[in-house]
């Protein structure tokens, strides 16, 4: 259960923000490997922040691969010990700093995030449905 509302509240967000806009060509790409690292409420919104790993991952984590490849590794809802991780895999599409998802999955099907903030090592983003 308590995997549920924390991977619940890694998609409301952030209410202030800057507006910013990002390309796959910008210097800090949104291809990688994102770890979530914490999910805290502000203003009845969940900031969700992920850090940038290399290729080991053994939490909860979102993966953005070239050719619009997005990966969810998770859980799912179940958070009783032991925990068994697998993967989902979809497409999304970015358009500014908007990313939709289309992929199958309890929690990105059908979800758009805005990102808030995105350089080499970290990602902020807001669940927009």
């Amino acid at each position: 259960m308590q995997n549920v509302i924390i991977v619940s509240l890694l998609f409301l967000l952030l209410s202030c923000q800057k507006d910013v806009s990002f390309s796959r060509q910008s210097n800090h790409s949104l291809i990688g490997i994102w770890e979530a690292s914490n999910a805290e409420m502000v203003n009845n919104d969940v900031i969700v922040t992920y850090l940038r790993v290399e290729d080991e991952y053994e939490k909860y984590c979102i993966i953005f691969e070239e050719n619009d490849v997005f990966k969810s590794h998770d859980s799912g809802f179940c958070g009783t010990p032991p925990i068994t991780f697998h993967t989902t895999e979809g497409k999304y599409d970015l358009d500014g700093n908007l990313i939709t998802f289309d992929i199958d999955h309890y929690m990105y099907s059908g979800a758009t995030m805005e990102i808030i903030e995105l350089s080499a090592s970290m990602l902020k983003v807001k669940l927009i449905r």
